[in-house]
């Protein structure tokens, strides 16, 4: 499995639903500095995005990072080939337009929410389609024009 983007907060939940023993976890992290989260199973880091193309997973996880990357052009270089899921989770959508904004708890961070279409096209390319999407609180998002935008989970399959 490929988490794109490391957030080991995820994990937490994961451990109680199913046996993490039997799985690999890689995660993708730009900004990894060898620091190591206490974790009952293995879980690799990496930062090469060289690695994302060279090595295939049959599982990526989007665990709030898509609204991180500068345009979604970035999930082309991402090896889909042998993947048969795609979740993203707790991720700023807008239901019409994509835009750019600073995070509202973070003032020097950026964020792009994107529109759905957009995020199902690129999928929908790649032969896979959606199979599940939830809404989760808005009070959680830090998006600051709510206007159409909802904090939303996906699940794409092929």
């Amino acid at each position: 499995m490929l988490d794109f983007g490391s957030n080991s907060l995820a994990y937490s939940n994961i451990i109680n639903k199913i046996d993490c023993k039997k799985y690999s976890f890689n995660v993708y992290d730009p900004f990894y500095n060898n620091e190591k989260f206490p974790l009952p199973f293995k879980v690799s880091y990496f930062k090469d995005p060289t690695l994302l193309k060279k090595n295939s997973w049959d599982m990526v996880n989007f665990g709030s990072s898509i609204q991180y990357l500068k345009n979604l052009n970035t999930l082309k270089n991402i090896n889909f080939t042998k993947t048969n899921l795609v979740s993203i989770t707790h991720t700023p959508i807008n239901l019409k337009r994509s835009y750019s904004e600073m995070q509202t708890n973070h003032k020097s961070l950026r964020q792009n929410i994107y529109s759905l279409s957009k995020i199902k096209k690129i999928f929908y390319e790649k032969k896979f389609k959606l199979i599940f999407k939830s809404r989760n609180d808005d009070n959680l998002s830090v998006a600051k024009n709510k206007k159409d935008t909802y904090l939303l989970n996906l699940v794409f399959s092929k």
